[in-house]
């Protein structure tokens, strides 16, 4: 057998080995979903191929902490972006309460009385993330990173793309999310 049969031998064999382990790793240890942590578990394990050469040379046990640190860094960019989603959802129904009518400079908080008028906020807020979800990629990714204080020039830098075309993203977003919110309120 060639040696490099022998290092895809290798890998297929640890893969084999780790990948159920490293799904419960994710599952047990990060309180991932299911999906997430499949997803985790396979980005981790297309690193160690990549440099499988490498870690061909080392001790077994040093492979598998190779692959834990990688699995457990991938698991926390998980949790940070469930974190920062979260976030942005709940800024934007922050800013949907309490911004109403900037012309005003004042929103729907100054109309609450007691402390009954906003156990409607967790339904707005359920509304607001399933609105965000429908919308397409370029337009939700681009209000999320304006919400997140992103000027035009970075979001078009981090998302690829022109300026001008960021800008559009945006302005189609917005209006888009808003007549999906007026037709489900029947406004």
């Amino acid at each position: 057998m060639t040696g490099h049969h022998r290092k895809k031998d290798e890998f297929e064999a640890f893969y084999r080995q780790w990948y159920a382990n490293g799904v419960r790793y994710g599952r047990g240890r990060h309180w991932l979903q299911q999906w997430e942590a499949e997803a985790a578990t396979q980005e981790a394990m297309s690193q160690m191929w990549t440099k499988w050469e490498q870690l061909y040379e080392l001790e077994p046990e040093q492979r598998k902490a190779y692959f834990l640190r990688i699995l457990h860094r991938r698991c926390v960019d998980i949790i940070d972006n469930n974190v920062r989603q979260r976030r942005i959802a709940a800024h934007v129904a922050r800013d949907q309460i309490n911004g109403d009518d900037p012309a005003l400079g004042r929103g729907r908080e100054s109309q609450v009385t007691d402390g009954e008028a906003l156990p409607e906020n967790a339904y707005e807020i359920t509304q607001l993330k399933e609105l965000m979800a429908k919308l397409p990629e370029q337009q939700r990714l681009s209000i999320q990173l304006e919400h997140d204080g992103y000027p035009a020039a970075e979001r078009a830098m981090i998302k690829g793309i022109s300026e001008n075309l960021e800008r559009q993203h945006l302005a189609r977003g917005r209006a888009k999310a808003k007549r999906m919110r007026d037709e489900g309120t029947g406004q």
